[in-house]
């Protein structure tokens, strides 16, 4: 957990507190039991994490999308982020089949998300997904790419380190108001996350500010259950040509242009990946 947070004094940083809770979302309150004793989450996979002395209580919804929310927990480890899937299909990519090629189904892989799926009641293919994620950000956070720090996963929930502190949560990219300047630098300091995930052998599949986090003047990369693997996806090739169109086109609004050609030839030679960004 950190503690100094950006200033707004000069007007490069502004970031709204707690965001108001989207309607249809089931709230932190309604998560966890009210009645007297010990307090008990609804969902298993909480429930599970909290007896494990991960956190003591949900302190507040921080996002909510189609597939998962993301709340703020709090216990003996300081602000963690619990991101809680949806009960429904995970991913609602209409071509998923282009990230889940060339995954690995080891035994041991798949021994991890039948357990997963059978002690929470997970549908398969969802603790799939949940696994993925985790797994390669665990794989990023190693490699020293700029990710939430992976604590654990059980059921439908990834427990994170949060970025943030008491008062407010890093904002994604998109949502922060930077000036020119600085968000020129985020730009850069996009690329230089895209460059060690692709020297980690990964590629995002869904790189852009919409899926980058501003924290203590530095770019935080969320958001991995679509990763590819390079060398083994064999769309690998077409997914880091779509994250450097949409990364470029996302920074548009905050007042960046590039063109995404050739941010993709420096990308490649950045990578020290062999041959040519075109294949």
């Amino acid at each position: 957990m950190t503690k100094n947070k950006p200033s707004d004094a000069d007007g490069r940083f502004t970031q709204r507190k707690r965001p108001p809770k989207p309607q249809g979302r089931r709230t932190a309150a309604q998560l966890s039991s009210t009645g007297p004793g010990p307090t008990a989450f609804e969902d298993k996979g909480l429930e599970y994490l909290h007896q494990a002395g991960h956190f003591d209580e949900i302190s507040f919804e921080l996002r909510s999308g189609k597939e998962a929310t993301v709340y703020v927990v709090d216990g003996p480890k300081g602000l963690l982020a619990a991101k809680l899937y949806a009960d429904s299909r995970v991913r609602t990519f209409t071509q998923d089949g282009m990230y889940k090629e060339g995954r690995e189904t080891s035994d041991a892989r798949m021994q991890k998300v039948l357990q997963n799926a059978r002690k929470f009641g997970v549908p398969l293919e969802q603790a799939r997904w949940i696994y993925e994620e985790f797994w390669q950000m665990e794989h990023l956070f190693l490699a020293g790419v700029r990710v939430p720090q992976p604590i654990e996963h059980a059921g439908r929930v990834v427990l994170m380190g949060y970025l943030g502190d008491e008062d407010e949560a890093a904002p994604r990219v998109s949502d922060a108001r930077l000036e020119w300047k600085v968000a020129e630098g985020a730009f850069e300091g996009a690329l230089e996350q895209l460059t060690l995930m692709l020297r980690a052998g990964r590629v995002h599949g869904d790189f852009s500010a919409f899926n980058l986090l501003w924290w203590e003047d530095k770019v935080w990369v969320i958001d991995f259950p679509q990763v590819a693997e390079i060398g083994k996806n064999p769309a690998w090739r077409t997914l880091l040509e779509r994250d450097v169109q949409n990364l470029c086109t996302s920074f548009v609004k905050l007042g960046v242009r590039k063109d995404p050609d050739k941010v993709l030839e420096d990308v490649w030679k950045r990578s020290g990946l062999p041959g040519n960004a075109r294949g």
